[in-house]
């Protein structure tokens, strides 16, 4: 077993950087802080990583678990935060691939979330505390695209709006929490198309809202999308 420089490590990671060594790493390299406490642990062949990837936090507790290939990352890395689980994220040959999940402080799963070569690809899911959905959306080559879906705590429609190519491009709707409609904007290619028409809680309509600018977004939106 060999002593050498850590790959880069998270925010809050600050590894000891002992003398290199020479000629390739191969086998388990671990790093030290300088108070001796382990602060890396990986596996090399060949001079690259290879195989699991540990990093440790200044109490002992990993916060970062990864396999690699041949210096790629390559499977499940989990992130972890305090001891708690953050992320587990699949890799394929250094890129995203496949399914990620994202977890609150209390370990609940805020978000799943769909990537083919490193962007986001199919179906992304959102996630109130007590796991009731938030949102559901499509997404095509790492841009929104198709129907993104907003929801209550209790599970009732909020919103449904339309995407193509990460633009807003078709119907926006909005719901009363009866379920009938209260609000529709039309959009085309992100920007607004026409005045939005308001309904009551028949569903009939009321008359057009004010015209000219972009709805306002939901509270849900502001606090998924900052």
């Amino acid at each position: 077993m060999s002593t050498a420089p850590p790959p880069s490590s998270p925010a809050g990671i600050a590894p000891f950087a002992p003398a290199p060594v020479s000629g390739p790493l191969n086998g388990q390299v671990d790093s030290h802080t300088p108070q001796g406490a382990l602060s890396c642990r990986a596996h090399f062949a060949g001079g690259l990583l290879d195989g699991v990837l540990l990093l440790y936090d200044e109490s002992q507790r990993p916060s970062q678990r990864a396999l690699y290939r041949r210096g790629l990352q390559h499977g499940r890395t989990q992130l972890f935060g305090d001891g708690r689980l953050l992320a587990e994220i699949q890799y394929c040959d250094g890129l995203r691939e496949g399914l990620s999940c994202t977890y609150d402080e209390a370990e609940q799963l805020s978000s799943k979330v769909q990537y083919v070569a490193g962007r986001q690809h199919g179906a992304a899911s959102y996630y109130y505390p007590d796991g009731a959905l938030a949102r559901s959306a499509q997404f095509a080559n790492g841009l929104a695209h198709g129907e993104q879906r907003d929801y209550s705590p209790a599970g009732q429609l909020l919103m449904s709006t339309l995407f193509v190519n990460g633009k807003r491009h078709g119907a926006q709707t909005r719901f009363h929490l009866n379920g009938a409609r209260q609000e529709v904007v039309h959009f085309k290619d992100g920007k607004p198309d026409g005045e939005p028409v308001l309904y009551n809680e028949q569903g009939e309509p009321v008359g057009a809202a004010a015209g000219g600018d972009a709805p306002r977004r939901s509270l849900l939106a502001r606090l998924i999308e900052g």
